[in-house]
C-alpha cells in the first residue's frame, strides 16, 4: 500500500512546486481582452482555419515534450514608402509551427495563444494590447505556413499601461495617449498545447518576438539591456505567467512604463501604486531584503537618513491574482551575499541598531554585470548587445527602485555630497557617467573584492604530489609513505603573487573519490612560502599528548618521537611536558573505550572539569593521555581531526574498569633541552622533573593504515552515513588540497572596511595505492554553483570556493557543530550531517520541506541558521532539476553511489535514504524509505527508482 502511495505523493508534490513557480515571477498583467489567466479546463480554440478542434494529449511518463518550434516567416502590411509601417495598418503575420523533431504541429492543437505588440524599444508602450484569436484567425497556407491578419489596426496614440491609475504619468516613463513615436516595434506571440502524463498536465510552450520599423524609422533598435542567457544563470530556463513566458522580451510588452498592480477593487489586499515597470519591478524583487523601504529607512527633509521609518513590504500581485511578498529575498550572489560593500561616512557614529540596517542595505544587489554583462564569462555565450544602457541611462525609476530611501523630492545627502530635489531624469547622467568615479554607476556598484587594484585574487595552484619519506618509488602514495606537494601562489592574472599577503593556510588530504574520508586536516605555518616560486613542501600533521618517555634522576636523558622529522625551524614548535601531579581522587570507565574514539563514559564526572589532562590506565601498557574538552555529566569529551589545543581521538583500546585520573602537566623550557629535528629526539639540558614526558608537535604527514574519524565526529552518525573510521585505506584516488586567506582593507569616506578574502583552493589528485586517477565528479564542476553565487565564501573568509568547500562537506560522516565544541544544548543539532549530499539538499529546498523551520545547522560562529525563506530559482523543477547543480551533462544524480567500504563491510550504508529523504522529507516519505529498508539495512530503492525503472529518479525528475 505505501509503495502504491509514493507515486501519488511524488505527482501532489510535482503539483504543489508548479503551483508555486506559476506563482513566483507571474506578476499583473490582467486586463480586457487578455486570456492570460485561460486555465487547462477552457474551452480551446480551432476551427477557424477548417482543422479538427484541439485535444490535449497524453504521453508517457518516460517522454519528454514533444516542444514547440515557432518561427516567424514574414510581416507585413506596412504602406508606408520606405517600408515601414503607419498608424491604421493591419499587421499580417505569416509563421510556422513543428515540433523538436521537425514533424508539422497544426495550430489548431493548441490550447491558447497571444498576439500584442508594444514599443519603441527605448520605452516600451502598449500599442495593440494582446489578441486572444491567434488560433481561430489564423489561415492555414498551402505550404504549410500560417498567416493571422490582425483585427485591431495600428492605432494613432498609445494604450493606458496595465493597472493605470494615477499613481505614475510621464515623469515615470507613461506616454498614454500620446503620439506613437517613430522607432522600433516589437510584435510578440505566446502559445501553448498542454499535455498530461498520468493526469498532470503540462504545457508546451512557443514564444516569438520581432522587432519591426514603424513611423519612417530607418534602423532597428532592438531592446537588449539583458538576456535570457543572463536570467537562466540561476533560473536554468525562466516562467512566468502560469509557465508561458519564457522570451524575457515578452515580459517587456507588458511590463512597461507606468504599468502598475491591479487596483484594490480586482484584488483583496491590493497593492495600488506598487510599479510593474519591468526596470523597477524586477531590481525590487531580486533586492527585496535589503531594500531601504523593506528595512524601515527613508528620507528626512533635509536630505539626511531617517532610520524609524514604518517598514513597507515589497508586495506584487501576481499570476491568477495571487499576492507575492518579495521582502525576504537576499540575492545570493557572493562576494556582496557575505561582505557589505563599503560604509558611508558616517557608520561609526551610528547605534548598534542603525548599524545593523545599514549592514543589511551594504550587502544587496550591486552585481549589475551579473544581469547586464556577459553570462557565462569566457564561455560562448555573448554579452547583452545594450548591456551598458543601464550604466548609461540612469533614471529615477531604475535607480530608485533599489536605492529607494530616495525622495525625489528632496534633497539626497551621503559622504558630504547632496543631490537636489530631481523632478525628471534629465541631469542624472551629470552627476553619475558610466564610469569614472564613485558616483557613476558601474564605478559605484563595483564591490571592493572584485577590483582588481584592491583584490588581486590569489589562488593556489598546485603543480606536483610526490612520494617523500620513506617510499618505495613507485609513483603511488602508499601506506606509510609521506606527501612532497610543490605549488605556487598566482594572482587572478596568473603572475606570481607576494607571499606575504597571506595570513593563513590550510592543508588537507581526502579520499578515495568513490566516498571520501578525511585524512587529515592542518593549518601549516606561514614559512612552507618560503623560498620560491614554486614552493616545496611535505603535508605536515599535528600529533598531540604524545607519551615519549619517563624522566627520572638520570642527566641528560634523551627521549624519542614516535615520528620524524619535528618541523620546529619551520615555525611549528614543539611543546615538551612533564607529569608533576596526579589528582587525589581516581575513576573508573563504566564501558569500553575504543580507538579513534573521542570521549569516554566514566563512573563519576564530577570530579573532572573542562580542559583537564587525565590518564587512562595507567601503570600499564596501554596507558594514554588526553585533554578534556567537555565535561557532559559522565562523558568525557575529546575533540576532532582539526583541533590544535585537544588531542582529538583515542589511540588505544581502553576495557571498562580502566582508571582514569586527572593529572597535571608542566611545560618545560625550551632551554632546557634540546632538539634534534630529523631524528625526533629531544634530549634534557637541564634535568626534567621526574615524571612522564609529553610531547606535542608537528611532523611529515604518513598515509595511514586505517581510516581516521569524520570532522566533528560523534555517536549521532556512523557507518550507516558512510563513515569508514578504523577500516583499512583502500586503493583508490585521493587528493591534497591548500587554501588560505589574506586581508584587505579599504579606507574610504572616513570609515575603515576590513575584509578576510580567500586564496582560492588548489589541489591535485593522486594515486593512493593501485590503480589511476579518477577524480570524483558528482559536479561537474563548481561553475554550476557560480551561476547563482558567484565565487562563493564562508566561514568569515576563510574558504572560497566549491574545491573548498567539498573538502570536508564532501567527506562521509562529518557532522554539524560538535557537542563538545558547543558546550550546551542550545546550539545541539543532534544527527544532522554536514555532508553535501544532505545539507545542500536541504538548504536549497528549504522553503519546500515538509516543516522547514525544522532543518537546523549551526554555522560560523556558532550562529544556528534555518532556511525556510530559501526558494530554488530553477524552473521548472526548482530543486527537482538535478541538472541545474550536477551538471548538463552529469548523470552521478540518477543513482547514488555504493559507499559500503569494498573489504570490511559493516552496516549497509543508506545511499539513497541519506539524498532523498532531504527533500523528500515528509512523514509518509521517511516512513516509505524505512519500509523498503531491510532489518539487515539494504536499501530496495533501486528496484523501483534505479536507471531504466518506471519510477527511476531520471523520469521523476524529468524537465518538462
Amino acid at each position: 500500500m505505501v509503495a502504491r502511495l509514493v507515486p501519488l505523493l511524488a505527482a501532489l508534490q510535482r503539483i504543489a512546486w508548479l503551483l508555486f513557480v506559476a506563482l513566483l515571477l507571474g506578476v499583473g498583467c490582467k486586463n480586457e481582452g487578455d486570456n492570460i489567466f485561460l486555465s487547462s479546463s477552457s474551452p480551446p480554440g480551432g476551427g477557424g482555419n477548417g482543422e479538427p478542434p484541439a485535444g490535449s494529449d497524453d504521453i508517457s511518463r518516460q517522454s519528454p515534450l514533444p516542444g514547440v518550434v515557432l518561427e516567424l516567416v514574414s510581416l507585413g502590411g506596412a504602406s508606408g514608402e520606405d517600408g515601414t509601417f503607419q498608424v491604421g495598418d493591419l499587421p499580417v503575420v505569416t509563421f510556422t509551427l513543428t515540433r523538436d523533431d521537425g514533424s508539422d504541429l497544426p495550430l489548431s492543437s493548441f490550447d491558447f495563444a497571444n498576439i500584442m505588440i508594444s514599443g519603441p524599444t527605448v520605452n516600451y508602450q502598449r500599442v495593440i494590447e494582446a489578441q486572444s484569436d491567434l488560433i481561430e484567425r489564423s489561415i492555414r497556407n498551402e505550404d504549410g505556413t500560417y498567416t493571422y491578419t490582425f483585427e485591431v489596426p495600428i492605432p494613432a496614440t498609445y494604450l493606458a499601461p496595465l493597472g493605470d491609475t494615477d499613481a505614475f504619468g510621464p515623469s515615470d516613463g507613461e506616454r498614454k495617449g500620446q503620439p506613437l513615436a517613430a522607432g522600433t516595434y516589437t510584435l510578440g506571440i505566446e502559445m501553448y498545447r498542454e499535455y498530461f502524463v498520468e493526469g498532470e498536465g503540462f504545457r508546451d510552450v512557443g514564444n516569438l518576438t520581432h522587432d519591426f520599423l514603424f513611423g519612417g524609422a530607418t534602423t532597428l533598435q532592438p531592446r537588449e539591456v539583458f538576456t535570457a542567457a543572463n536570467c537562466n544563470t540561476c533560473h536554468t530556463e525562466l516562467r512566468a505567467h502560469g509557465t508561458i513566458r519564457r522570451d524575457p522580451t515578452l515580459c517587456l510588452l507588458c511590463h512597461t512604463s507606468g504599468a502598475e498592480d491591479p487596483d484594490t477593487e480586482s484584488v483583496a489586499n491590493g497593492t495600488p501604486g506598487v510599479s510593474i515597470d519591468f526596470r523597477v519591478m524586477i531590481h525590487k524583487i531580486h533586492n527585496g531584503g535589503h531594500l531601504p523601504s523593506v528595512l524601515g529607512v527613508g528620507t528626512r527633509a533635509d536630505g539626511t537618513r531617517d532610520y524609524e521609518r514604518e517598514p513597507q513590504p515589497y508586495r506584487v500581485i501576481g499570476f491568477r491574482d495571487s499576492l507575492h511578498d518579495y521582502s525576504d529575498v537576499l540575492y545570493p550572489k557572493f562576494p556582496n551575499f557575505s561582505y557589505n560593500m563599503p560604509r558611508d561616512e558616517g557608520y561609526s557614529s551610528l547605534d548598534g541598531d542603525e548599524q545593523d540596517l545599514e549592514d543589511v542595505m551594504l550587502t544587496g544587489v550591486t552585481d549589475c554585470v551579473g544581469c547586464h554583462g556577459d553570462p557565462d564569462g569566457d564561455g560562448p555565450l555573448p554579452a547583452p548587445a545594450q548591456g551598458n544602457l543601464a550604466y548609461s541611462q540612469p533614471t529615477a525609476r531604475a535607480c530608485g527602485s533599489c536605492h529607494d530611501d530616495i525622495d525625489w523630492a528632496r534633497p539626497y545627502t551621503a559622504n558630504n555630497q547632496t543631490m537636489p530635489p530631481q523632478s525628471n531624469d534629465s541631469q542624472c547622467v551629470t552627476c553619475h557617467p558610466a564610469a569614472g568615479n564613485t558616483l557613476s554607476a558601474l564605478d559605484g556598484h563595483l564591490h571592493p573584492l572584485l577590483d582588481p587594484t584592491i583584490d588581486p585574487g590569489l589562488r593556489f595552484e598546485v603543480v606536483s604530489v610526490q612520494e617523500a619519506g620513506t617510499n618505495d618509488g613507485d609513483g603511488t602514495l602508499d601506506v606509510g609513505e609521506s606527501l612532497s606537494v610543490t605549488f605556487n601562489l598566482v594572482d587572478s592574472l596568473g603572475n606570481a603573487a607576494d607571499p606575504g599577503l597571506v595570513n593563513r593556510i590550510e592543508m588537507a588530504v581526502y579520499g578515495p573519490s568513490q566516498n571520501p574520508q578525511l585524512l587529515n586536516f592542518l593549518r601549516p605555518p606561514l614559512s612552507i612560502l618560503g623560498s620560491g616560486p614554486p614552493y616545496q613542501t611535505n603535508v605536515p600533521q599535528l600529533l598531540q599528548l604524545e607519551l615519549i618517555g619517563t624522566a627520572t634522576a638520570t642527566p641528560n636523558e634523551v627521549f624519542q618521537t614516535s615520528r620524524a622529522p619535528l618541523w620546529d625551524s619551520r615555525g611549528a614548535a614543539t611543546t615538551v611536558r612533564v607529569r608533576t601531579g596526579t589528582g587525589p581522587a581516581a575513576t573508573f570507565l563504566s564501558a569500553d573505550a575504543s580507538s579513534f574514539q573521542n570521549y569516554i563514559d566514566v563512573d563519576d564526572g564530577s570530579q573532572f572539569e573542562d580542559d583537564d589532562y587525565i590518564v587512562i590506565d595507567d601503570g600499564n601498557g596501554s596507558k594514554e593521555i588526553m585533554r578534556i574538552q567537555w565535561v557532559d555529566g559522565d562523558r568525557l569529551w575529546f575533540s576532532t581531526i582539526d583541533s590544535t589545543s585537544h588531542k582529538p581521538w583515542l589511540l588505544r583500546d581502553h576495557s571498562t574498569n580502566a582508571t582514569v585520573d586527572e593529572i597535571t602537566l608542566s611545560t618545560v623550557s625550551s632551554g632546557d633541552y634540546s632538539l634534534n629535528e630529523a631524528s625526533g629526539q629531544i634530549q634534557e639540558v637541564n634535568p626534567f622533573p621526574d615524571g612522564d614526558v609529553i610531547a606535542t608537535y608537528t611532523t611529515d604527514f604518513v598515509v595511514p593504515t586505517l581510516y581516521p574519524p569524520p570532522l566533528n565526529d560523534s555517536p549521532d552518525l556512523g557507518e550507516v552515513s558512510g563513515e569508514w573510521a578504523g577500516k583499512l585505506l583502500i586503493p583508490g584516488t585521493y587528493t591534497v588540497a591548500l587554501w588560505g586567506r589574506y586581508n584587505v582593507s579599504l579606507d574610504l569616506f572616513g570609515e575603515t572596511n576590513s575584509y578576510n578574502v580567500p586564496v582560492h583552493n588548489g589541489h591535485i589528485a593522486f594515486v593512493g595505492g593501485d590503480g589511476e586517477v579518477e577524480p570524483r565528479q558528482v559536479i561537474t564542476s563548481g561553475e554550476t554553483c557560480a551561476g547563482c553565487h558567484g565565487y562563493i565564501t564562508f566561514h568569515g573568509g576563510g574558504r572560497g570556493g566549491f574545491d573548498t568547500c567539498i573538502v570536508c562537506h564532501g567527506a562521509a560522516g562529518g557532522e554539524d557543530l560538535a557537542p563538545y565544541e558547543s558546550q550546551s544544548d542550545e546550539h545541539r543539532t543532534p544527527g544532522v550531517t554536514i555532508d553535501f549530499r544532505t545539507m545542500l539538499h536541504s538548504i536549497h529546498h528549504g522553503a519546500e520541506l515538509f516543516d522547514p523551520t525544522s532543518y537546523e545547522v549551526v554555522g560560523f560562529g556558532n550562529n544556528p541558521h534555518t532556511y525556510e525563506e530559501v526558494h530554488f530559482p530553477s524552473f521548472p523543477l526548482g530543486t527537482g532539476d538535478c541538472r541545474s547543480c550536477h551538471g548538463a551533462e552529469n548523470t552521478a544524480w540518477t543513482e547514488p553511489s555504493d559507499r559500503n567500504h569494498p573489504f570490511e563491510p559493516g552496516t549497509p550504508v543508506l545511499d539513497w535514504t541519506s539524498v532523498c529523504t532531504t527533500c523528500h522529507n515528509s512523514p509518509s516519505a521517511k516512513a516509505h524509505a524505512t519500509v523498503q529498508t531491510s532489518p539487515d539495512g539494504n536499501e530496495s530503492c533501486a528496484v523501483c527508482h534505479g536507471p531504466g525503472k518506471e519510477q527511476s529518479v531520471e523520469v521523476v525528475h524529468r524537465a518538462r
